[in-house]
């Protein structure tokens, strides 16, 4: 297992404990977010829901 294990490790720090947080990339987040409000949401998620809106 330990093989298996070490196979799928990018960074075995990461055994350890958390990674520092990197450095907000505000110009890629915005431009996700746009894409997000201009999609809206689809019909077919109101089909699909449980709940009534």
């Amino acid at each position: 297992y330990q093989n298996n294990l070490a196979a799928q490790m990018a960074n075995p720090t990461d055994l350890l404990g958390p990674r520092k947080q990197s450095d907000i990339d505000a110009e890629n987040r915005s431009a996700v977010i746009d894409v997000y409000r201009q999609r809206g949401i689809s019909e077919e998620f109101f089909g699909n829901s449980e709940v009534e809106y």
